[in-house]
């Protein structure tokens, strides 16, 4: 009779701790979920897709100036971001300069532009700042329309240059500096991208020939 006094005393006792488990287990989920609300969602960052290269095989050196039409190697969505399917320079005037691929390259005196340019479009520069420290950004820009875009430049996953105003120069030809302020820069390799925000005159932001960073 006692033996079986003992067993029923365990399962009593066993049930009882089952209990006070599944309701401190259920405690702590209630917790933890209050904890996220709380706290918000979580960021989460597109995956990527796959890294650029240079295109003369070295990043550009800051300090120092970035030929524009030397964009990253990777093609569409990697190296660059182009609302049309291919080289407009080389589709209508025969500027034989990166024809296969979609980003349209014009000319200038002494070289080479991006031209053709969309809001929402991009370019990829790798680059290599040399020393940390506050930098003079200017662009190198022409547009011959009344009025010209603006530009938004990224370090990586960082703007650090938002807004930049392009100015007309009434003339396809002509181009003008326009001097995007001081920003301050991270030693060390990285990605730098510009991308065209707003257009101006015929919908276009304007061209860029080449952009620098100075101490």
């Amino acid at each position: 009779m006692e033996k079986h006094a003992n067993v029923y005393q365990y399962s009593l006792l066993a049930g009882l701790c089952a209990t006070l488990l599944g309701a401190c287990a259920q405690y702590d989920k209630q917790e933890t979920a209050e904890a996220a609300v709380e706290a918000g969602p979580a960021a989460v960052f597109p995956a990527e897709t796959g890294k650029s290269t240079p295109y003369r095989g070295e990043a550009f050196a800051i300090p120092g100036r970035i030929a524009a039409e030397d964009y990253d190697l990777g093609g569409q969505g990697v190296g660059y971001s182009d609302n049309s399917s291919e080289n407009q320079g080389w589709k209508e005037w025969k500027i034989e300069y990166r024809t296969d691929e979609a980003v349209g390259i014009g000319t200038a005196p002494g070289g080479f532009v991006v031209g053709w340019t969309e809001p929402g479009e991009w370019l990829n520069y790798s680059v290599n700042i040399q020393e940390a420290g506050t930098y003079q950004a200017k662009f190198h820009v022409g547009h011959g329309g009344g009025t010209a875009g603006t530009l938004r430049v990224w370090l990586d996953q960082e703007v650090i240059l938002d807004n930049v105003e392009m100015e007309p120069t009434y003339d396809w030809s002509v181009y003008t500096t326009v001097d995007a302020g001081s920003v301050e820069l991270p030693a060390g390799e990285y990605t730098m991208k510009v991308e065209f925000l707003t257009g101006g005159s015929g919908g276009s932001p304007g061209n860029v020939h080449w952009f620098e960073f100075l101490k």
